[in-house]
């Protein structure tokens, strides 16, 4: 299989704020380093997220757009769904019930 066709997921776990954003970033340019064809962000595990969290996610979102990859985001948690349905998020991108299944 060749990048173009494969999905990388990132699995985030935990709280998603100021504090974690370092490692929240780091985790995704890892995964955007090898070129995917399409980057799944898993926030399933995460019990909160705040605006530097959702500024990680559209971040990550924008370079997907300017590097032609797929993206999309694995639901989280009550809290974590409501914020991104507050901001509008969930309308802008794509978002799945669950991981894909491994391949």
């Amino acid at each position: 299989m060749n990048a173009a066709e494969d999905t990388t997921i990132v699995a985030l776990e935990g709280e998603i704020d100021l504090a974690m954003v370092p490692d929240a970033e780091r985790r995704i340019g890892d995964a955007e380093a090898s070129q995917p064809g399409r980057l799944i962000i898993d926030l399933s595990e995460v019990t909160f997220m705040d605006s530097s969290g959702l500024r990680v996610i559209l971040t990550a979102h924008r370079r997907a757009e300017e590097a032609g990859r797929g993206f999309a985001i694995v639901k989280g948690g009550d809290t974590v769904n409501r914020l991104l349905e507050v901001t509008g998020l969930a309308e802008r991108l794509e978002l799945l019930d669950e991981p894909p299944a491994a391949r």
